[in-house]
């Protein structure tokens, strides 16, 4: 009977994991799903600055943009 209890804690255990995992998953995916958003939303800013302003525009870019080594 022991062994029982010990398996029945384990499982218990286990499945509460598994709900907090299922739930920062979720949260993840919200947080993950808002950073490509936003991420768009500065892509489509930088474009309209090099549209509206290319000498300006490459000027900042170049700044900000890390350059391949």
């Amino acid at each position: 009977m022991e062994h029982h209890d010990e398996t029945m804690k384990l499982l218990e255990s286990l499945m509460a994991d598994k709900e907090a995992l299922r739930k920062s998953n979720v949260e993840l995916q919200q947080l993950l799903s808002e950073s490509r958003e936003a991420l768009q939303v500065l892509q489509e800013e930088a474009g309209e600055r090099l549209v509206s302003f290319p000498e300006r525009g490459m000027s900042w870019l170049s700044r900000t943009v890390p350059q391949a080594s």
